[in-house]
């Protein structure tokens, strides 16, 4: 069972990333992108919500770990659901507000597509390789 949770969180993850990106390449040529930001939010939370189950399940599985050991992963994994699931959506449903140029917007959405990206690297070979 964890091994499945491990690879849906992982195409879960990839999607964020394609719907993402995608979002930014509808941005970059200024088409009507209201429904692609509305049905990445809730994509985000159902993400959210499987990788939390995931890692609960993690942890029950791992009770022999150091505290230590175990809040350095807990303050990680804290880390990567920002990076990926709070900020991305975040900034989609803020942008609107924000009084600067598009060049800056589009340039905050290109570095958020690259933590985006490391956030998901980072993951996959520290802290899953920690559970192995």
């Amino acid at each position: 069972m964890i091994n499945f949770f491990k690879k849906f969180t992982l195409i879960v993850d990839f999607f964020i990333l394609i719907l993402f990106s995608y979002y930014v390449s509808m941005f970059c040529f200024a088409y009507e992108i209201n429904f692609i930001s509305n049905i990445f939010v809730i994509y985000a939370i159902f993400a959210l919500s499987i990788k939390l189950l995931y890692w609960h399940l993690i942890r029950n599985l791992s009770k022999n770990a150091t505290k230590s050991i175990q809040f350095n992963s807990n303050f990680t994994r804290f880390v990567l659901c920002i990076v990926l699931y709070i900020i991305p959506p975040y900034y989609i449903t803020q942008h609107k507000n924000l009084v600067v140029n598009s060049n800056i917007i589009i340039t905050t959405l290109i570095l958020i597509i690259i933590l985006i990206t490391l956030g998901m690297m980072f993951e996959r070979f520290k802290i899953n390789k920690f559970h192995e």
